[in-house]
This record gives structure tokens, sequence and C-alpha cells, in this order.
């Protein structure tokens, strides 16, 4: 009778030591995320664009949204913080640029020379200080203005910023340097320069 007690406590603290390390893990709730990527080019097309100016640029959007029911007495608030790092790159696009060459008197003349734009805008971001309201809460819609906002602000930022100009005087000394380098010059008044 002994014995029969022995090996079923034995038998039994073996099957729960089982238990312990393979069943946990067989009966245990499983995540697993699958994501697929399908890539196609559409297009490939030939660019002439020159990058004159690179700037980076931080922004922080402070996002709210105050949803008030029954009359205005329940208020709820949702908001967060969106911190936007971006990249921008400014040039020209030379497809735009017309100018004239006369051989003879070796010289060149812009007759249209577009401004300098955004060629590229890399933005990265990420959120912080997520807070749903109570009867207000996030959802995707939300997101996807608040990013299109930050975007927004790295415009205006670039705007109102000296890459432009800086642009503009990259582009001086460039051509300044390739004329005078294949013996040309520029046909303009010598007190202007080509772009302001």
């Amino acid at each position: 009778m002994f014995d029969f007690l022995f090996f079923t406590i034995c038998f039994l603290i073996l099957l729960g030591m089982v238990w312990f390390f393979f069943g946990k893990r067989f009966f245990r709730k499983r995540n697993r995320n699958e994501l697929q990527s399908h890539v196609l080019l559409n297009r490939v097309e030939k660019v002439f664009k020159l990058v004159l100016a690179e700037g980076f640029f931080s922004e922080i959007v402070d996002f709210r949204n105050e949803n008030k029911k029954l009359f205005g007495l329940l208020s709820s608030t949702k908001k967060s913080l969106l911190i936007v790092d971006a990249k921008v790159l400014i040039g020209f696009d030379f497809k735009k640029v017309k100018l004239e060459i006369d051989e003879r008197s070796r010289s060149i003349k812009f007759t249209h020379l577009p401004e300098p734009e955004v060629l590229s805008m890399e933005t990265d971001f990420k959120f912080y200080d997520i807070n749903n309201g109570i009867l207000n809460k996030f959802k995707s819609e939300d997101y996807t203005e608040i990013l299109k906002a930050g975007k927004e602000h790295i415009k205006t930022k670039v705007n109102n910023s000296e890459l432009i100009a800086a642009a503009h005087a990259q582009l001086n000394v460039l051509i300044e340097q390739i004329t005078s380098e294949g013996g040309y010059k520029l046909d303009q008044p010598s007190e202007k320069k080509l772009l302001k």
C-alpha cells in the first residue's frame, strides 16, 4: 500500500512538473503578427532635378479635441503630442528651365528659371502622451488628421526658413562656375544676380 501511495505521489509530482514546463506554454495565448507587403513598380521617369539646400526640422504638434454632449453639460477631451522630424531637400527642376546659348559670343541667357521647390520631404512621426477622453476616444481618422497637420506645420516652417534663399545662392555659384569653366559668360546686367 505504501508503494502504491509513493508511486501515485511521484506520478502526480511528475505530472505537475510536466504541466508547469510544457502545459503552460501549450495553452498560453499566443500573439502572432502578420504583415504582408507587395511592391509594385509603376513607372520609372528620367528627371533632371538638382538639390541645392538641405534642412532638418523638428516640430511638436499639440492636438486637443473637446467633445460636448447633452447640450454642453458633459465634456470630454482627447489629446496627444506628436513630434515630427523632417529632412527637406530644396532645389530646381531643370526640365522647367529655358535658356538661349549664343555660340558666337559664347554667352548663355536664361529666359525662364523657376523658383526653388521642395524636391523631397522625409518625415518621421512619434506620438507621445495619448490621452483618450471618457466619451471622446481616438479613431484612425484622428491619427490621419494629426499626421497631416504635422506635415503642414513642416511645410510652413520650410517656406519661412532660409532654405529658399540658400538654394538661390547655391544656384548662382553653380551657374557662374559652370559657365566660366566652359568659357561662357552669362548674358545679364552685371549688377544683378541671376536670382534674387
